[in-house]
C-alpha cells in the first residue's frame, strides 16, 4: 500500500479508472504545452490536449496511455486526470486505429455539416493518438 506522500496518478473515464497506482511523475499535453509534475508539486488545475501521458515508475519504467484530453488536478501528491476516453498503450489495436482513420477520413470527405465535421476531426485526433502512443511503446521495446 502506497504511504501518503508518495505521488499517485488516477486516470478516470466515464468508463471507469484506466490507472490508480503509485508513481515517480508524469508528463501530460497541457493546453500551452507538455508539463511535468513529481511528488509535492503544488496543487495545480490544468486543461488537457490529446495526446499522450508519460508515467514513470518508481523503478525507472516509463508507461505511456493515450488520453483525450480532460482535467489534470494535483494536490496533496495525489494527479486526478478526468477525461472522456483514455487508453493504456499496451492495449492499443494498431490494426484497428489504422483502419479507424482511413474511416474516419473517409468520412470527412462525404461530410456537409460543419458540426458533424468538427466532431470527426475529433475523433480523427484521437484515433492518430492512439497510434502515435502504441508506435511510441514500440519503440522503447513495451
Amino acid at each position: 500500500m502506497a504511504k501518503q506522500q508518495d505521488l499517485i496518478l488516477r486516470v478516470v473515464t466515464p468508463y471507469g479508472v484506466v490507472y490508480d497506482g503509485q508513481i515517480e511523475s508524469v508528463i501530460v499535453n497541457g493546453r500551452h504545452g507538455k508539463f511535468g509534475l513529481k511528488k509535492n508539486h503544488l496543487p495545480i488545475v490544468a486543461r488537457l490536449t490529446i495526446g499522450d501521458l508519460q508515467a514513470r515508475f518508481l523503478d525507472g519504467t516509463i508507461h505511456y496511455f493515450a488520453v483525450a484530453g480532460g482535467i489534470l488536478e494535483m494536490s496533496e501528491n495525489i494527479v486526478k486526470v478526468l477525461t472522456l476516453d483514455a487508453i493504456d498503450a499496451s492495449n492499443i489495436d494498431t490494426l484497428i486505429e489504422k483502419q479507424r482513420v482511413e474511416d474516419l477520413k473517409r468520412e470527412k470527405r462525404m461530410q456537409q455539416s460543419r458540426s458533424e465535421l468538427m466532431a470527426l476531426d475529433i475523433e480523427l485526433q484521437k484515433a492518430i493518438n492512439r497510434l502515435n502512443v502504441a508506435d511510441v511503446m514500440k519503440k522503447i521495446g513495451r
